[in-house]
């Protein structure tokens, strides 16, 4: 979720994307700029990308890509946080990132497309999709609104609850969405990410008592009987925006960052709403996962669990930041702490 490295969805699983829809999503748009005297950046996997070079450095290509589009970008500012180069303008924003990551760009295309429209919210919609010096780039529309991040805190406990549960209903509504015509392997990516669980949340501050438990905690999600949705998988404070509408009500303004969406289980988008949206707040979550569609009756022990599972699971959750949100004492296994960060409580008796 934040603070991820930048790392292909591809080097998990094999991402195969029909060429009709390619075309169709893709080339249509596609440009490419050479000969611009822009020198790009040696680069490793590992590294911070936009540390590479200069802020003056990154506007520059950012210029070259304005012109070409017949946009201006020479006052553009940079995004301060992200894995790839980001600047905006007031209408667009241009998203560089590494060859590498090509693949990445043009499946991000195809799923902005699918979105569009479909959700009673603002979307990015895709706007030109190319190379600049044989490094990709994508031109998106600007959403306007505030994130959640910065209007939280002056939000009263009725307006939280009211906007947990909008975001809840928008989350349900992306679940319900028709499939984009792109195919990822869930099952064996799923697969993938339960059999490292505990290998990743390892080296972190997690004590060990609990992270003995992994593996066998995570293996108490069923998972199958479930269909396949569109997942945005981030949906947290920074990537939703909010604004203030008819008698002061916040509403949900816009849906952003679909870099990591991908085809998967609707329940694997949760996770970023527990650890980076509501996180130790278990009524905002409550209201949540009510305007989510669960019911009173379906908040309870076993939801918890799996909402930790699912966490566990999710290549960016933190078992150590679940920790986090449980100061005091330590809890005495993975159970205790589901129900003291979604229930509020030991479990869902009070015991």
């Amino acid at each position: 979720m934040s603070e991820k490295p930048r790392s292909s969805k591809h080097d998990a699983v094999d991402v195969q994307t029909p060429r009709e829809s390619r075309q169709a999503s893709c080339e249509r748009r596609a440009r490419q700029i050479a000969g611009t005297g822009w020198k790009p950046p040696i680069h490793a996997r590992n590294e911070d990308l936009r540390g590479r070079q200069t802020v003056d450095e990154w506007r520059e290509v950012m210029t070259i890509i304005g012109r070409d589009i017949g946009e201006d970008m020479t006052s553009a500012q940079m995004y301060p946080s992200g894995s790839d180069v980001v600047f905006g303008n007031g209408s667009i924003v241009v998203k560089l990132t590494h060859p590498r990551w090509r693949d990445d760009i043009e499946t991000e295309v195809i799923l902005l497309d699918s979105v569009a429209g479909k959700i009673p919210h603002d979307t990015p919609r895709p706007l030109h999709h190319g190379t600049v010096q044989g490094w990709p780039f994508l031109v998106m529309s600007r959403t306007d609104g505030e994130s959640v991040r910065d209007v939280w805190p002056r939000l009263s406990a009725d307006e939280r609850l009211d906007v947990a549960g909008q975001i809840g209903e928008m989350t349900r509504c992306l679940h319900q969405i028709e499939l984009p015509p792109v195919r990822l392997h869930w099952t064996a990516w799923l697969s993938s990410l339960r059999a490292s669980a505990k290998r990743r949340h390892a080296g972190s501050t997690v004590p060990a008592h609990l992270l003995d438990q992994v593996d066998a905690f995570v293996d108490g999600l069923t998972a199958a009987d479930t269909p396949l949705a569109f997942v945005h998988t981030e949906i947290y404070e920074d990537h939703v925006l909010l604004r203030r509408g008819a008698e002061s009500r916040w509403h949900i303004a816009a849906l952003i960052d679909f870099a990591d969406a991908r085809v998967g289980h609707p329940h694997y988008d949760l996770p970023a709403c527990v650890e980076l949206m509501f996180r130790a707040d278990a009524s905002s979550l409550r209201a949540f996962l009510l305007g989510y569609g669960f019911t009173a009756d379906e908040i309870n022990d076993e939801l918890a669990c799996n909402l930790l599972r699912w966490s566990l699971i999710h290549r960016f959750g933190s078992l150590a930041r679940w920790l986090d949100m449980v100061p005091g004492s330590e809890p005495a296994d993975l159970r205790e702490l589901a129900f003291r960060v979604v229930l509020g409580r030991p479990s869902s008796y009070g015991s």
